[in-house]
């Protein structure tokens, strides 16, 4: 990666910075409660991974979003602030705490690009309610105490703390000089991830995992009865499967395998400070909003890709023309088109066309509106989650037999993953293709769609397929 270096003058040195939060700690005395300062500044050209795998620890809190078609990347880590929800009304919940907060954020430094200042950095579970066996929070949202960000070719340091009115400016001032000399360290040298060999070990692994059978097969009989049935027209059905190593994963070396090999999906990493790191590269985006403008894409209906030009034609061709692949993909953009209606929306779709990864193509059409400023993107999340890509059709009745057929919790497997901030601007994705890891334990997680003419045995055969790569990826 091609940077080019920023000015980076240790703000901690500038006399604006004290001014800054001279002025912010009168606001505190008058006012007698804390406030939020978030202080940003262009830094020279570092890799947020590589800063994210050198400066966090296993009681921190860690989150990891790269977006690669857009050369940008946050990493964070650390809690300036945090809320853990787990009763119902997790939506509303997540947005009080947002309005809570939002306006006692105090900003200086360059922070007109999207990404870069104070985030709101959210991950969720797939259910609202989770299963009397897990313990995961279903909304978890935090401002991150320190946080690099990538934006094209710009790179940048926030740090997010709370100001008091007896908290000593000089002590905030050094924390953040400090920081920089140490990342600065990192700019000078280009840092390898480094991945060993696969041993025979993992290939024991992988074939002793791949031979044992799960009730998925079961599960999509199930299913295939209530759609011939007609109780519904598609499910997904996620499948999940356990692995053990002699060693801890590493999920920073896993991200970095995954960034390599699907150049064309979001990279994430969730880790939520007590040793459980949910990782993933998802092609799906739920939503992006940017200066009040949405885009958000409807991906489904796939096809392999061709070992060749002339192949891969002929397989994109069958796809476009496949009555049941568009059926699948329309029953996704019209869900989308009718929920964002529902916020008083005026959608607008782009015309059919394809999504080329490297290992798959989809359907995939671009839907757009213009949002004003009193909806919360929050609000959105809740109109969209899940769609008829991660869940079926109809949606509520197709979760409702998810929740029967599957024999375990799906916890963060295909739930929104995002950022927003408090001008309006958020990022979301979809957590398909991923794991979540604790030490030397990882729990793969994939999902295929049930339609009618569907068979159990392949249907099985392409999710071990999927399992296959993750399990790739967490090579330690």
């Amino acid at each position: 990666m091609s940077v080019t270096p920023c000015d980076a003058r240790p703000l901690a040195d500038d006399q604006n910075l004290h001014d800054f939060l001279q002025t912010c700690q009168e606001k505190c005395q008058a006012s007698n409660q804390r406030l939020i300062v978030s202080i940003t500044q262009a830094i020279f050209a570092v890799e947020p991974l590589t800063i994210l795998q050198q400066f966090t620890t296993d009681q921190e809190r860690v989150f990891y979003w790269e977006n690669q078609q857009q050369n940008s990347a946050i990493s964070a880590w650390g809690s300036c602030i945090e809320k853990k929800i787990i009763s119902a009304d997790r939506f509303q919940q997540t947005e009080d705490f947002i309005n809570e907060y939002r306006d006692s954020i105090l900003e200086t430094g360059d922070t007109s690009l999207p990404e870069v200042g104070a985030k709101f950095l959210t991950n969720l579970t797939f259910f609202e309610a989770a299963s009397l066996s897990s313990l995961l929070p279903s909304v978890t949202i935090f401002i991150p105490k320190w946080q690099i960000t990538r934006s094209h070719q710009s790179c940048f340091l926030t740090y997010n703390c709370f100001l008091s009115p007896t908290v000593n400016i000089i002590e905030i001032k050094e924390t953040i000089k400090k920081q920089m000399q140490k990342i600065e360290t990192f700019s000078q040298s280009s840092i390898r991830f480094y991945f060993p060999q696969i041993s025979s070990f993992t290939n024991q692994l992988e074939k002793a995992a791949l031979n044992k059978r799960h009730p998925f097969e079961k599960a999509v009989k199930l299913a295939l009865e209530d759609i011939q049935q007609q109780k519904l027209t598609k499910i997904v059905l996620s499948h999940h499967l356990d692995v053990v190593a002699s060693l801890p994963f590493d999920p920073f070396l896993s991200l970095n395998y995954l960034r390599q090999k699907y150049p064309d999906c979001y990279i994430f990493l969730v880790g939520d400070g007590q040793g459980n790191n949910f990782i993933g590269a998802t092609p799906e985006r739920l939503f992006s909003l940017r200066k009040q403008t949405l885009i958000s894409d409807a991906l489904a209906g796939s096809a392999a890709r061709g070992k060749n030009s002339i192949e891969d034609e002929k397989l994109a061709q069958t796809l476009l023309s496949s009555e049941k692949e568009r059926r699948e993909h329309n029953a996704v953009s019209s869900y989308i088109i009718q929920q964002l209606k529902q916020l008083g929306l005026t959608p607008e779709a782009s015309r059919r066309q394809l999504l080329k990864l490297n290992n798959i193509q989809h359907l995939w059409t671009v839907i757009k509106a213009e949002v004003p400023t009193e909806i919360n993107p929050i609000e959105i999340v809740a109109k969209l989650h899940p769609t008829p890509a991660v869940a079926g059709v109809p949606t509520a009745i197709a979760c409702e037999k998810i929740r029967e057929y599957e024999t375990f919790d799906r916890a963060f497997y295909a739930a929104p993953i995002g950022w927003l901030d408090g001008k309006g601007n958020a990022e979301f994705m979809v957590g398909i293709r991923s794991a979540m890891i604790q030490k030397n334990q990882a729990r793969l997680y994939a999902g295929a769609g049930i339609v009618a003419g569907s068979n159990p045995k392949k249907e099985l055969a392409e999710i071990q397929l999927k399992l296959q790569a993750m399990l790739k990826a967490l090579r330690s």
